[in-house]
């Protein structure tokens, strides 16, 4: 992705993953940049893209999900696969408008649920965008109470919404406090102490539990520690003051093992590495 910004950078050839039709427009501005000698074998400009496929030969979507738009990366797959051959900047626009079309699906098109998944969240985003919008200046009032009075973030340390100025979209974040639990208590390694997870914690435990504290941003990690800690709540973190905006990340062993829809998800917290969170495992999987 850092090839598509404004660098001068210049290859023979190039091998990409599949990504959104203007993105791999802007990657492919950087073959044959410059007019210079190339090997023989690379005297044509070639991007090679890589990408899975079905048995039914439709594009088979992974972790690319959880950065492009489903519907925009088939609309890509679909676009190249109509146009074997490219010549730019000739086709430019017309490979954008065959992405990127305001003209949605028929009702029967297999690309139609991506579609509407799509608008839901551009639908989302309008949204969340129009509640940041700072109100126009006007001569009689002040900007800065009128701002005041239309704009208000809930104060969210998860959220930061009230932190910063949000000027593009982004993945969630969530901050969590790694503990190892067994039954009724926690165990802290280093002070060999036990405390108790069904009281609040006096203000002292509070602070040395916040210095633990790390925020993370793996959507599946974050999915599965909200949901665990719906499941299992506790007086530590609901009643003291400083920990409820914060989520625990219960471990036994210095690890924790999720079962997702995908599979088996570990996450270690390492000594020397911190923590790692683990790629998604079939259970059915074996270590080599």
């Amino acid at each position: 992705q850092v090839l598509e910004q404004s660098l001068d950078l210049d290859f023979d050839v190039m091998v990409s993953d599949l990504a959104p039709m203007d993105f791999l427009l802007q990657r492919a501005g950087r073959l044959h940049r410059h007019d210079r000698a190339r090997p023989p074998q690379h005297a044509k400009p070639i991007l090679w893209l890589n990408y899975e496929i079905e048995a039914n030969n439709d594009l088979k979507t992974g972790t690319d999900r959880s950065i492009y738009d489903e519907f925009i990366m088939r609309q890509t797959h679909k676009t190249l696969s109509d146009y074997p051959q490219v010549q730019l900047p000739r086709d430019y626009r017309t490979l954008i408008e065959a992405v990127y079309s305001d003209k949605p699906p028929s009702d029967d098109n297999p690309l139609y649920d991506a579609w509407q998944e799509l608008q839901s969240k551009q639908k989302i985003a309008s949204k969340e965008a129009r509640e940041r919008l700072l109100p126009e200046p006007h001569p009689r009032d002040s900007f800065a109470k009128t701002a005041a009075m239309q704009i208000a973030f809930i104060e969210d340390e998860n959220g930061a919404d009230w932190m910063i100025a949000k000027t593009r979209l982004g993945e969630r974040t969530l901050n969590v406090i790694p503990l190892e639990w067994d039954g009724d208590f926690i165990f802290l390694k280093d002070t060999n102490e036990k405390i108790t997870v069904h009281a609040e914690a006096p203000r002292e435990i509070q602070r040395r539990l916040l210095r633990r504290q790390l925020r993370i941003s793996n959507q599946t990690a974050i999915d599965e520690i909200l949901k665990d800690a719906e499941r299992n709540p506790t007086n530590l973190f609901t009643q003291s003051a400083l920990l409820k905006e914060f989520y625990p990340l219960w471990l036994k062993g210095g690890r924790k093992e999720f079962k997702t829809k995908n599979g088996l998800l570990q996450i270690v917290l390492d000594p020397h590495l911190g923590l790692v969170i683990e790629k998604e495992k079939k259970v059915n999987d074996t270590e080599e």
